[in-house]
């Protein structure tokens, strides 16, 4: 079995997207939803000792999107005022933070994970469900984290 875990990072609660692959299963079976930071480190504890537990041929791997890793990022927008731009810039800095934070918490719980640079052009919510057939509730960070595994 082939775990994949697709992490979204923010401040309140992250997208997370997960997908299992077996021989039942050899496109997956995907869960996407939001998790907190906590429910987000007892959920990778749990998966990370299950598999340690009761699957030797299994191989579990995040990856997380590292907004961090652009060289440019446009925090501010003209025409909206100095204060607005400083709140985007600062949740824009306070999610980069919380992403490094699950890269940690990875090392941490000796999970495998990749960082993954945010790609310019994202798929909304209908092509998703388009490309997926997923039917659960969705919103633009739990695409986003479905789109981080789609495809691997």
């Amino acid at each position: 079995m082939k775990i994949l875990i697709g992490i979204d990072a923010d401040v309140e609660k992250s997208g997370v997207a997960i997908l299992k692959k077996d021989s039942m299963f050899p496109n997956g079976r995907l869960r996407v939803e939001k998790m907190s930071f906590f429910k987000l480190f007892d959920f990778l504890l749990a998966i990370s000792n299950q598999m340690d537990k009761y699957c030797e041929m299994c191989s579990l791997k995040v990856y997380l999107e590292a907004g961090w890793l652009n060289t440019k990022s446009n925090w501010h927008v003209s025409g909206k005022g100095e204060n607005v731009s400083a709140r985007i810039g600062t949740k824009v800095g306070a999610n980069h933070q919380v992403g490094k934070l699950i890269a940690e918490m990875c090392e941490y719980l000796k999970i495998d994970y990749e960082l993954v640079q945010p790609k310019t052009s994202k798929i909304g919510i209908r092509q998703f469900r388009m490309l997926t057939k997923y039917e659960g509730k969705l919103d633009q960070d739990m695409v986003d984290a479905g789109c981080l595994i789609l495809g691997r």
